[in-house]
């Protein structure tokens, strides 16, 4: 405080200027960030009062990110993405869902430790997308979707998907979106069971 470097904010303190911090950072030796990052996860576990409330579990996700335990990594970022979710904050819950899908490979017991699939990882990102006004990215985990889904076992899923893809498409002004409802069509037709058709078609009407 007396060096000028820090200011004080509501809940603690900030650096004065970012270029500041980037010099302090700068000189932290990589071991000694894992060791801090590890320690700083580990406080907030132990009192989530540190940080404002509903911040704890995304505070924990950044740095057992950044201390590179990837296990601890991948959990609290299932639960920062649901607390995000609660909060309505689609953007931070599209970021913890992106880094879930870049750990995945990293852990062969992924799915067990959060209770989810990578497919439905996809789809809830796709969804998730939109709100966070990421239209060209939910695209692309629409179509990353799309290639797990096997649509002859699970039509209903598939055209759900498409029609995603298809509102994702047309709100970025491409007529590219008519040619995924006319396949989810193809996919459900007249008779088919549960509510996928009706939505599908909803989103053609519109």
């Amino acid at each position: 405080m007396s060096a000028n470097v820090l200011v004080p904010e509501a809940d603690g303190y900030a650096f004065r200027h970012a270029l500041i911090h980037e010099a302090i950072v700068g000189e932290v030796l990589p071991w000694e960030k894992t060791r801090l990052h590890t320690r700083l996860a580990e406080a907030l576990a132990a009192d989530p009062s540190l940080v404002p409330p509903g911040r704890a579990v995304i505070e924990q996700a950044h740095h057992w990110y950044s201390a590179h335990d990837n296990t601890r990594a991948l959990e609290s970022a299932w639960q920062a993405a649901a607390e995000a979710g609660r909060s309505l904050a689609y953007a931070e819950k599209l970021a913890m869902l992106a880094r879930i899908l870049e750990l995945w490979p990293t852990l062969p017991d992924a799915a067990e430790r959060i209770g989810s699939s990578y497919l439905s990882l996809l789809e809830s990102a796709a969804e998730t997308a939109p709100a966070a006004g990421e239209d060209e990215r939910g695209i692309g985990f629409a179509t990353a979707a799309l290639q797990q889904i096997d649509a002859a076992s699970e039509p209903a899923r598939a055209a759900l998907m498409l029609k995603a893809r298809a509102k994702l498409k047309w709100q970025l002004g491409s007529a590219q979106g008519l040619e995924d409802l006319r396949e989810a069509l193809r996919l459900v037709p007249a008779g088919s069971p549960g509510p996928a058709r009706g939505q599908v078609l909803s989103w053609l009407a519109t």
